[in-house]
């Protein structure tokens, strides 16, 4: 997956850190996850769709500026850990006034659909159909899922909410994992899902996670002047 994202996101401009986005007739800012990272384009973005059923809309994806950028020297770049983040709406609800008690039901049901699981292997396969279409899109080598599984809940907080998942991948006869992030966020009265995925393994990997997605949650909330806390 790192040659594909890098291969696309080359051929694209850097684009500033801070997106200004409508979700649901409101203005939202989406800063990027981490320093370095910028937004990297609709076609970066066609292919992460892939990993969302059509129940979501992209609003932005991020990779680091030097995977956006570099190839404009002709230089080979690498994406480390193919680490990404990336930000959707729920098309159902996209323009539902989310107010605090509404926010804290849908935690509470993601919460009762997070407990940790594998994920059906029916969903696994539709997944990777979605991804293999825009992979044939662009002339790449196909993508295999491997195993799914809920690991559970990452922290919470009155406007955010983590969990993770983790996902056998496969690709040109890599094998790896691929270990996501995943928040509900409440801005603006409305709902964010924000992502960050990484393909690494280490004993603090949950840990590093858990900072990065909350650290996250709390810059876009502040960023769109919400309040954060315990």
């Amino acid at each position: 997956m790192a040659v594909v994202l890098t291969a696309l996101a080359a051929a694209l401009p850097a684009l500033p850190a801070d997106l200004e986005v409508n979700v649901g007739g409101v203005a939202v800012t989406l800063p990027a996850p981490f320093n370095e990272y910028v937004e990297a384009g609709d076609r970066v973005g066609d292919l992460v769709s892939g990993f969302l059923t059509p129940d979501y809309r992209l609003l932005a994806t991020y990779l680091p500026r030097n995977v956006v950028a570099a190839v404009s020297g002709n230089k080979p770049v690498h994406l480390d850990n193919n680490l990404v983040g990336y930000v959707a709406v729920m098309r159902q609800v996209e323009r539902t006034d989310l107010t605090p008690p509404l926010f804290a039901r849908a935690v509470d049901a993601a919460v009762d659909g997070a407990s940790p699981r594998k994920v059906d292997a029916t969903k696994v396969r539709e997944t990777e159909q979605r991804i293999n279409l825009q992979m044939r899109a662009i002339g790449a080598a196909p993508l295999r899922l491997g195993e799914r599984e809920i690991l559970g809940e990452l922290f919470r907080q009155p406007n955010a909410a983590g969990f993770a998942v983790r996902t056998g991948v496969s690709m040109n006869g890599h094998n790896g994992t691929l270990t996501g992030g995943m928040a509900f966020i409440r801005v603006k009265n409305r709902l964010l899902l924000a992502w960050i995925s990484v393909e690494h393994e280490s004993p603090d990997l949950m840990d590093w996670l858990t900072r990065s997605l909350q650290a996250w949650s709390d810059v876009i909330i502040l960023k769109n002047g919400g309040e954060i806390g315990q």
